[in-house]
């Protein structure tokens, strides 16, 4: 078995792009939520002309789709992830984006999109934020968006070890469905999964952690090696460091 110095180094050494987790794959058991979002997402994509992609990462996702429609476009805010999209989906003739879906735009107008009004048959969302009034503009009338998101509790043992803030303010799926019914969508469909991811050595925790800086923003290896070291010893004694993994979909039309 590596010491716990060859595994932190070598995740270290790793890079990360796009949103591949090929690296980790065996060593992270990520749990499953009872829906698909792939599913999801196929079962309105033939009706669709048009769609738009919010966060989409390396296009990993798009890529996975098979036929796209006639107009596919797609946003993506971290620059070295906007240089794999377009390396993974520049010949599927989709058009990337670089924004964040939080950004100010266009008139200082947070979280406006740079599409114009009812553009879009279906909206998708794997695990990125959004602001409802602005995917409601986007979409065509009775078009709908899918989503997936990652809830408030996700990693709560991670967050709690390394001294990390609650996410303020709560994000679940009833705060999420009252966003969209105000904004004047109507919710299709629904759910919220709270289950148990397992660490199988702490290398992969490292990997993991360097790809969502954004909720782990001060983390680095030497400043938190006490709380590494405490991860690993776990992982040696139990076999694995276990933590929350919390998701919620919703399915919602614009009526």
């Amino acid at each position: 078995m590596d010491t716990f110095e060859e595994l932190v180094s070598a995740a270290e050494r790793e890079p990360f792009q796009g949103w591949n987790f090929a690296y980790i794959r065996g060593r992270y058991e990520q749990a499953q939520p009872s829906w698909n979002y792939h599913e999801l997402v196929l079962e309105r994509l033939g009706r669709a002309t048009s769609l738009l992609d919010l966060g989409t990462g390396g296009g990993e996702f798009l890529s996975s789709l098979g036929r796209l429609p006639p107009t596919a476009c797609a946003t993506e805010g971290y620059p070295p992830n906007t240089k794999v999209a377009l390396a993974n989906l520049r010949s599927r003739g989709v058009s990337i984006v670089q924004t964040f879906c939080e950004d100010e735009w266009r008139m200082h107008r947070r979280g406006a999109l740079p599409f114009r009004t009812e553009s879009f048959d279906l909206v998708i969302d794997r695990h990125e934020s959004y602001i409802p009034e602005e995917v409601l503009r986007v979409l065509k009338k009775t078009g709908q968006f899918v989503t997936q998101q990652v809830g408030e509790r996700n990693n709560a043992e991670l967050r709690q070890l390394f001294g990390v803030s609650e996410r303020t303010p709560a994000w679940n799926l009833a705060r999420a469905t009252d966003e969209l019914d105000a904004t004047g969508f109507r919710v299709l469909a629904r759910g919220e999964s709270i289950a148990r991811s397992r660490f199988l050595d702490v290398g992969a925790v490292v990997y993991l952690l360097k790809a969502v800086p954004w909720d782990f923003p001060d983390f680095s290896t030497s400043r938190f090696e006490k709380e590494l070291r405490e991860i690993h010893s776990v992982i040696l004694q139990k076999g694995s460091f276990d933590v929350t993994t919390a998701r919620f979909y919703l399915v919602a039309s614009k009526d």
